[in-house]
């Protein structure tokens, strides 16, 4: 099987013909339905049906004022910072992988020059969107762990300080344009792995309803502006959207 295509498989909580996601990319051309076929039902075919289920996720309900946690544990400290963000197949994703870029993709990005090279007072700050998973609206953590010595009041300040002059001063059209182009390599790369390229088909398929979104998210991120980036970073980095945690 691996020498003429390759699967991708995405299953849901309760396995059913309506939950689950199958993609296949041959290796080379072919024309053979009936083998395909055949594969499908050898390697899938003999899946039990789960119990159909109707559950739907109810939407949470708008964060209204900063929540904040500590945790005393036996490990290094870390400074985590939660803020909602918006699904995989909102409009607005396109701006928040293009956000993230800004924060954290690479040595160049502004967290990372910031706190680890520049200042020294962490040794990793990076922002994350999609914890625990962004089919639905999930969260993004913009997180740093201290250097030995420094505090994390100290990588807080900093983190906030990064965040506001984002949020003041927009980003710089050159510095969208090298995200752009960094993001779009990465993808395309990815689409060089026919293993690679069946689970991005399914994933979309899962997430959006569409797998040809896999491919039109190159176009969507060309289409996004500096303003948009700005203003999406404005919209999510407030106190009243904002959960602190502390280990300590």
């Amino acid at each position: 099987m691996s020498k003429t295509l390759t699967w991708g498989v995405r299953l849901g909580s309760h396995p059913h013909p309506k939950t689950v996601s199958i993609s296949y990319i041959p290796a080379i051309r072919t024309d053979q339905p009936k083998q395909v076929k055949m594969l499908a039902e050898k390697y899938f075919g003999g899946f039990e049906v789960g119990e159909k289920t109707n559950r739907s996720i109810p939407e949470e309900p708008v964060q209204k004022q900063e929540k904040s946690v500590i945790m005393k544990l036996d490990s290094e400290p870390w400074y985590v910072e939660g803020y909602h963000v918006p699904a995989f197949g909102a409009p607005e994703y396109p701006a928040l992988r293009l956000l993230e870029g800004v924060l954290s993709g690479g040595r160049t990005s502004r967290l990372f020059r910031s706190l680890v090279l520049d200042k020294r007072i962490a040794l990793q700050a990076s922002f994350s969107s999609g914890f625990p998973g962004d089919k639905y609206a999930s969260l993004g953590l913009l997180f740093a762990l201290p250097a030995p010595g420094k505090s994390l009041d100290a990588v807080r300040d900093e983190l906030r300080a990064q965040i506001e002059t984002l949020k003041r001063e927009g980003v710089r059209p050159s510095e969208l344009a090298r995200i752009k182009r960094s993001l779009k390599v990465s993808y395309l790369n990815a689409f060089q792995s026919n293993e690679t390229m069946a689970g991005f088909l399914c994933e979309f398929a899962a997430k959006t309803g569409d797998p040809k979104n896999a491919f039109r998210l190159l176009g969507a991120l060309d289409e996004v502006k500096s303003e948009d980036v700005t203003n999406l970073a404005r919209t999510i980095f407030v106190e009243s959207n904002r959960t602190v945690g502390k280990i300590v």
